[in-house]
């Protein structure tokens, strides 16, 4: 007696497994994009990981592939190939810090699974399923390169805004910075001034503060004068200033940038004080007892 039978399932199968190849879907996420002041900021470590969770007994063979893009048309790619998930459910894939370098705006995800195969010998039910979790986790430790660089966008001060001008008479202000820098990393601030906010782009902005300078781990004194030049800026009746703030990261012997850590526990103390060169008006004086 013959039988059709047209229409047949199984809910398991028990035995050797022949290697069945899976092509997994193409999985595309848009990142927003990296603050501009991380410019010049490269991670020197990051760990890209999928924890995947199965029941399945069978070897799982993964071969995957991360593309980073950015929009510049840079590209940058991380993958694994034949990472057994059944005997590591933890995929570590390589190169994490050059996705992230890039400053991507979207990753590609994409790749195979193969289970089975080899005489394996095992059993596979219809609920049984393959997920995974990414992670990333990126420690604060950056190398500094010459191109980080924060600057401010000029802000408008005004001669209502200010409580006070600053006396004609005072001819000459001495600041003081004392400070004690923790982090592994310097600061240079500089400062301008102009009433045109076309002069900053142009490098003709009148200047404040030239460069003060905070090393890396070390405790010091620095100084800056402001002669009654920079100080008539302040008496204007509205002026645009900028700060710009560059990074001074760690080198090695040969210039090259090293890491830098950025730790909770490190701190910047500062301590800022003055002397001022005050002009006595002679004639005024010449009248009273001294």
């Amino acid at each position: 007696m013959d039988v059709l039978i047209d229409t047949l399932w199984f809910s398991s199968v028990t035995g050797l497994i022949d290697t069945v190849e899976v092509e997994m879907d193409t999985v595309e996420r848009e990142l927003a994009p990296m603050p501009e002041e991380m410019d010049g900021f490269d991670f020197t470590q990051v760990d890209i990981t999928i924890e995947f969770d199965t029941e399945i007994s069978l070897p799982v063979l993964l071969d995957l592939t991360l593309e980073a893009y950015n929009l510049e048309g840079m590209t940058a790619t991380s993958s694994v190939t034949g990472w057994n998930i059944t005997d590591s459910a933890s995929v570590r894939l390589p190169n994490g810090a050059a996705l992230i370098n890039i400053r991507p705006d979207r990753i590609q995800a994409y790749g195979t699974a193969r289970v089975g195969g080899a005489n394996s010998s095992g059993s596979v039910t219809s609920e049984q399923s393959i997920a995974g979790q990414l992670a990333i986790q990126a420690p604060m430790e950056l190398e500094i390169g010459p191109e980080a660089v924060i600057v401010t966008k000029p802000h408008l001060t005004t001669a209502k805004d200010a409580e006070a001008t600053v006396a004609k008479e005072i001819e000459e202000v001495m600041v003081f910075v004392g400070y004690e820098n923790q982090f592994e990393f310097g600061t240079a601030l500089r400062v301008t001034m102009s009433q045109d906010t076309l002069c900053f782009c142009a490098g003709t902005a009148n200047v404040l503060i030239d460069s003060l300078v905070l090393s890396a781990n070390e405790a010091s004194l620095d100084s800056l004068v402001l002669n009654d030049e920079r100080l008539d800026l302040f008496n204007q009746d509205s002026m645009y200033i900028q700060a710009e703030l560059r990074v001074l990261g760690q080198t090695d012997e040969y210039g090259q940038p090293v890491p830098s850590r950025f730790l909770s526990t490190d701190t910047l103390d500062l301590k800022i004080y003055g002397r001022m060169q005050y002009l006595m008006d002679g004639p005024e004086l010449a009248g009273k007892n001294r």
